[in-house]
């Protein structure tokens, strides 16, 4: 089974550059050049790694903030909303290919398998006051503009 959107709504799959031969895979990202993946400068790099029982990431939006999130290893379930009634559902299975969440999307990050390391590449740096952890409240921002 390869990544797959459940359906069409925000957030986009981008397949990622890999040199593979038969001592095994090379991935990369790079922001410039004939095989960039980045679609915004980087300002931020994090991850998610020894996930423990049914615990998942508490859902969010980020203002300002785009992100490319990468499942380095495992696989994950990532639902995205606009706030204008747009939803899409990613389950990222293989390092090849990264989902781009746009910035003022809800993200809830769910089922991730264990073992799961999951990296999240950001166009920001981490500010609380960006954050949005309430899903009313993003909904409020959605109908006056964000």
């Amino acid at each position: 089974m390869n990544d797959s959107p459940v359906e069409h709504g925000p957030g986009r799959l981008i397949e990622l550059p890999v040199v593979s031969d038969p001592r095994g895979c090379l991935g990369f990202i790079q922001r410039e050049g004939p095989r960039s993946a980045l679609p915004f400068e980087l300002r931020r790099v994090y991850w998610f790694y020894d996930i423990r029982g049914s615990h998942r990431h508490p859902p969010r939006a980020l203002r300002d903030c785009h992100e490319l999130i990468v499942a380095m290893s495992g696989s994950v379930l990532v639902r995205l909303d606009d706030g204008c009634g747009h939803r899409a559902e990613y389950r990222l299975l293989s390092p090849g290919r990264a989902l781009l969440v746009p910035a003022g999307t809800w993200r809830e990050v769910d089922e991730l398998a264990t073992n799961t390391v999951l990296m999240v590449l950001a166009s920001e740096p981490y500010r609380a006051e960006a954050v949005v952890r309430d899903y009313s409240e993003f909904i409020k921002l959605c109908a006056n503009g964000k």
